[in-house]
């Protein structure tokens, strides 16, 4: 059994399981490897996760690498899949989001597969765009109150890691 989870932690300091995480539960991603979260201005949580090899949805053996929105009230509902999608440009590999400044209308995903892009999706009309090429293993990705990326990112395969500054 899998331990992965995602869990509340409110400002009194209490901890509680917010989304039971993994294999045949709602939110199902591969245990153990790191998962991507931000939140909108409405307190919607969007979670990356890397997929899982004995997923249902996936008879292939290909990992299904996915992007959940999780309400306040804890109801769960897939935005984006890895090539089981309706939106064009689709990632293969989240490694970081960050919803746009606006709060609500754009999530950007560090996609860390070739050709290692950021993607902007509009979460309105679904459809993606690509904001940055060629961007090795784009990781953690963060906005500024000026409207600045702040991005996290390995310079090659080498592994060291710079962080990177998009302006808007």
């Amino acid at each position: 059994s899998t331990r992965d989870r995602i869990v509340k932690i409110s400002p009194d300091g209490s901890v509680g399981i917010f989304a039971d995480c993994g294999p045949g539960k709602p939110i199902d991603f591969a245990p153990g490897y790191p998962t991507k979260i931000d939140i909108d201005k409405y307190g919607n949580i969007y979670v990356g996760c890397a997929g899982y090899y004995d997923n249902r949805y996936n008879p292939s053996g290909d990992m299904l690498d996915t992007i959940y929105k999780i309400t306040p009230s804890g109801a769960i509902s897939i935005v984006a899949r890895q090539r089981i999608s309706e939106w064009s440009n689709i990632f293969y590999d989240p490694l970081g989001l960050a919803i746009s400044p606006d709060g609500e209308r754009y999530l950007f995903v560090g996609d860390g597969w070739t050709p290692h892009d950021i993607l902007k999706l509009d979460l309105l009309t679904k459809t993606s765009t690509q904001f940055a090429t060629t961007v090795y293993r784009p990781y953690d990705l963060l906005f500024d109150k000026e409207g600045n990326l702040f991005v996290s990112m390995s310079v090659t395969s080498s592994g060291k890691q710079n962080i990177y500054r998009f302006a808007p």
